[in-house]
């Protein structure tokens, strides 16, 4: 199903692709097993499933800037995908190739009550980051309960100072 091809050596070939993934990620972190790539060929959208080949979960930038480099060196299609929550089709594989899962960049780095603002990685869970604020207004933080409602919906966060 990958379209692997280095436009002067031919085709990469899965075994290769993996090897590269797993120097890269870890090999707990390049996922080929059908059962659960299934899962992350689909989000809410409905009843639409694209499969691909290779799901990657990488744990930093440095990573992600490594996998890129193959992918755009054997022009792999990339996905990159958050929680799969998502209702629009964007998270969904739909040129196949590799699916870049975020779900390990799941650190929240700062919430600023100064400046009213939160710093968090892109896998962080919507629902971890509202606990994260709610904790964090119970230590004597201050955010509205009207505000931190409407912030969710257009995925915001509420931090007054």
């Amino acid at each position: 199903m990958i379209t692997a091809q280095q436009p002067a050596h031919g085709r990469a070939s899965i075994a290769k692709l993996v090897a590269l993934f797993k120097q890269i990620c870890g090999d707990a972190y390049v996922i080929t097993d059908p059962a659960v790539l299934y899962m992350y060929g689909k989000d809410q959208t409905g009843d639409q499933y694209f499969p691909f080949d290779i799901l990657l979960k990488p744990a930093c930038a440095k990573e992600i800037a490594d996998v890129l480099l193959v992918c755009n060196r054997y022009k792999i299609p990339v996905t990159p995908r958050g929680g799969g929550s998502g209702v629009t089709g964007g998270a969904l594989p739909c040129k196949g190739g590799i699916v870049l899962s975020t779900e390990r960049l799941n650190r929240i780095i700062e919430i600023n009550k100064t400046n009213a603002f939160v710093i968090a990685e892109a896998g962080v869970v919507t629902d971890d980051l509202k606990q994260a604020v709610e904790d964090w207004r119970q230590r004597g933080g201050k955010c509205g309960q009207s505000k931190l409602s409407q912030v969710w919906h257009y995925s915001k966060v509420c931090v007054e100072p």
